[in-house]
């Protein structure tokens, strides 16, 4: 018996699909393409639900968080608003009486400018004592003697320069219908200032009164 052993290729028989399974391949895969893209379309939807849903309630969390962060500042504000207030209005106070006292200050410098020209000081003193509802009342008007002394000499100087220019000076009782009141020197008055003697009182035209009333209204 010879050890050679023939083999012969073995033929392995191909089958050929037939039309109706090729169309019944074609349908399973286009069910599987459709099955797998709805269930991909479906996955991506959750998915999408599942991220606006997060976004949401991260959103709603800030916004409740921004919402107790302004309440918190808007009451800080207001207790800080309520304190400025408290410490405000003291200091404002103490300014308002800073500005009155640096306004009567200078008002008073004024005044002290004003009263450099003695004669123009005395008229004036007189002229307020005479002033308002008892102008025709005031009898007598009391002046610090340096003032009286100043008047009188300012009046005859006037009277003199009247007479040279051919001019008649005319009483002021005869110009403005009212007596000429009396005028009297008096040691108590302060240069620039006068008192009016009234049938029942005296009328204070005084500078240092009318500031002192001034200070006082606005106190």
């Amino acid at each position: 018996m010879s050890s050679d052993t023939a083999f012969a290729p073995l033929a392995i028989p191909v089958l050929a699909e037939t039309a109706q399974e090729q169309a019944a391949l074609a349908s399973a895969r286009s069910r599987g393409y459709a099955t797998g893209f709805a269930d991909g379309r479906r996955a991506a939807a959750e998915e999408q639900a599942a991220w606006l849903a997060a976004a949401d309630e991260a959103r709603a969390l800030q916004e409740e968080q921004v919402s107790a962060r302004i309440g918190v500042l808007a009451q800080a504000l207001r207790a800080a608003a309520v304190e400025l207030r408290e410490a405000t209005v003291p200091v404002l106070a103490e300014v308002e009486d800073v500005l009155v006292e640096a306004a009567f200050e200078l008002a008073s410098a004024v005044v002290g400018d004003a009263l450099g020209d003695r004669v123009a000081a005395a008229r004036a003193a007189v002229a307020r004592a005479l002033s308002g509802e008892t102008a025709g009342e005031v009898a007598v008007v009391r002046l610090n003697p340096d003032d009286l002394a100043l008047l009188v000499e300012a009046e005859a100087e006037a009277e003199e320069q009247a007479a040279a220019d051919g001019n008649d000076r005319t009483s002021s009782a005869l110009v403005t219908g009212i007596p000429a009141p009396r005028l009297v020197p008096d040691p108590s008055i302060a240069p620039g200032d006068a008192v009016g003697e009234l049938p029942a009182g005296w009328l204070d035209a005084r500078i240092s009164t009318a500031l002192a009333r001034a200070r006082e209204a606005l106190s």
